[in-house]
């Protein structure tokens, strides 16, 4: 048996800190303050999820091309989020063209959590090498968007922590703001100095 609290924000986690029987903690539990504060136990875990990856042919062509100084990787997050583009909001193609606009991006690589509308995004970007979840299972997709020297994320906690391990090992990231479509939180819980933030454009 054990004791269920319901935290809310992310700040109140903190305070659980002291607590020294069992419980089921729910809430919203992801913020700089709390990574920040773990970081020291919860980099090395990801590095070595990274360095311990796939040895594939494959898996290693793509490695060595989103590391490059000339690609840029763009996570598209679609799937579950068009469920509630309405309120998280599903960042606009446009967002990304903006952004790269301009940057010397001689290849482009899409990470797509869905292939439904692969064939439609083909359209906006004709010269990108495509990755879907049929082409890596989700902890090689992290790892290769991880590696990236230049990704776009989405306004998507997967993408979140990919760009926040890309920023470690040195690479260049770009955010959206706001976050989200509809402010669910009164504070920026996910706001990670080091990424070079742009404004969101949201699909319709």
């Amino acid at each position: 048996l054990c004791r269920e609290i319901n935290t809310g924000a992310p700040e109140n986690v903190l305070d659980l800190r002291k607590i020294r029987r069992r419980v089921l903690i729910r809430g919203y539990h992801q913020s700089m303050e709390i990574v920040r504060a773990g970081w020291h136990i919860i980099f090395p875990e990801f590095r070595l999820l990274i360095e311990s990856r796939n040895t594939s042919a494959r898996f290693q062509e793509v490695a060595d091309r989103v590391s490059s100084e000339d690609n840029w990787s763009l996570h598209l997050r679609r799937g579950d989020f068009e469920n509630s583009a309405q309120t998280l909001g599903v960042t606009d193609e446009t967002y990304y063209n903006r952004i790269l606009n301009g940057r010397d991006a001689k290849k482009l690589t899409i990470f797509m959590n869905s292939s439904t509308q692969e064939n439609r995004l083909r359209q906006s970007f004709n010269n990108a090498t495509f990755i879907t979840e049929a082409d890596f299972g989700t902890l090689d997709t992290f790892s290769l968007m991880s590696l990236s020297k230049n990704l776009i994320i989405a306004n998507s906690t997967f993408s979140w922590w990919a760009g926040k391990i890309a920023i470690e090992f040195g690479g260049n990231v770009c955010a959206p703001n706001p976050w989200n479509k509809v402010t669910i939180f009164s504070r920026d819980y996910l706001r990670e100095n080091r990424f070079n933030y742009e404004s969101t454009i949201f699909e319709q």
